[in-house]
């Protein structure tokens, strides 16, 4: 028996468990806390087997692309790329991404989202706030961080809401030693792609639904 398939009876769920990794997904949602508490419940990513999310069509499959939203303060236009403070939150409250490819994306639906974001940060303190398009992943590429052979590092689950059908996130899978964990968040970023602009990102559907909300 390999290591990866030791790795696999271990993720195996039992209908209490698929119940539990739902209800924590629920109640610890917004906070800290979270990708440890679902750590907990069930380790080596097991909550990624069943969907978590009432609002989610099915969980995450290895042949989905996932997008993380780019804003211009989180861009270095010089270098031409964001850097890896931009990708946080996986080990606390989830990267949040959006799920396209084999889950359709609604445009409408992610425009609102992104005006939403934009709102709140020009009410806050970046007056000029815009997006300018996405980084994408291939979901398997970053379950197989570093590679394929070792415990997982990074856990991708359905997380929908109720508004935010294709919303997903990416969280830590709590294994290894200190010095080992504060590598991730370069390798997360290495598993992300260039920036897609917000007029091509799916050939800019997303870019105009978000150019018909009025201000």
């Amino acid at each position: 028996m390999t290591l990866t398939q030791t790795f696999e009876q271990e993720r195996e769920l039992t209908p209490a468990t698929r119940c539990l990794c739902r209800r924590v997904e629920a109640e610890t949602r917004g906070l800290d806390c979270r990708a440890k508490r679902i750590d907990l419940t069930a380790p080596q990513c097991a909550c990624e087997l069943h969907s978590i999310s009432e609002h989610s069509p099915g969980s995450v499959v290895d042949d989905e692309d996932i997008a993380r939203l780019v804003f211009d303060y989180q861009y270095n236009s010089e270098a031409q790329t964001v850097g890896p403070n931009t990708l946080t939150g996986f080990d606390s409250k989830g990267l949040s991404v959006c799920r396209f490819g084999v889950y359709p994306l609604y445009p409408e639906e992610l425009a609102r989202i992104i005006k939403g974001k934009i709102t709140k940060a020009r009410q806050s303190s970046n007056l000029h706030a815009d997006w300018i398009g996405v980084i994408v992943a291939n979901v398997k590429t970053i379950r197989n961080l570093p590679n394929s052979v070792t415990p997982r590092e990074f856990c991708v689950y359905d997380t929908a809401l109720i508004d935010f059908r294709c919303h997903a996130d990416v969280m830590q899978s709590f294994n290894g030693s200190p010095g080992a964990m504060k590598h991730r968040r370069r390798d997360i970023w290495k598993a992300f792609s260039t920036l897609i602009p917000r007029e091509k990102f799916l050939d800019g559907q997303v870019w105009h639904a978000y150019c018909s909300l009025s201000d």
